[in-house]
């Protein structure tokens, strides 16, 4: 399912990348047997030509269960540092108001 949609969010012509100014993916942070899907799909979105270079928002979603990865776990087990520079990168485990008020 997640793979038929990061298909039809990259192939379609009403999302355009070169107007995005970044990219927030968002994984359920509860369910690290599917890192490694989350990881190729979000590799997909990444390694378009007009996405490449953006900055990614990686929001780790679900930390109210037991058993959530925080965000060091999931940047390792999605390999993150390696798909995207460190400066362009920012995992999250908590919505902070902060980060919505930040001037751009």
């Amino acid at each position: 399912m997640l793979e038929r949609y990061v298909r039809a969010l990259t192939a379609s012509s009403s999302f355009s990348h070169s107007q995005a100014y970044g990219i927030v993916y968002v994984v359920d942070s509860s369910s690290p047997d599917r890192f490694s899907e989350a990881a190729d799909a979000l590799r997909g979105v990444m390694s378009h030509d007009r996405v490449e270079g953006k900055p990614l928002l990686v929001l780790a979603n679900k930390q109210d269960l037991n058993d959530a990865c925080n965000e060091a776990q999931l940047t390792t087990a999605m390999a993150l540092g390696e798909m995207i520079p460190e400066e362009k990168l920012q995992v999250v485990s908590e919505f902070n108001y902060s980060y919505a008020t930040t001037a751009v």
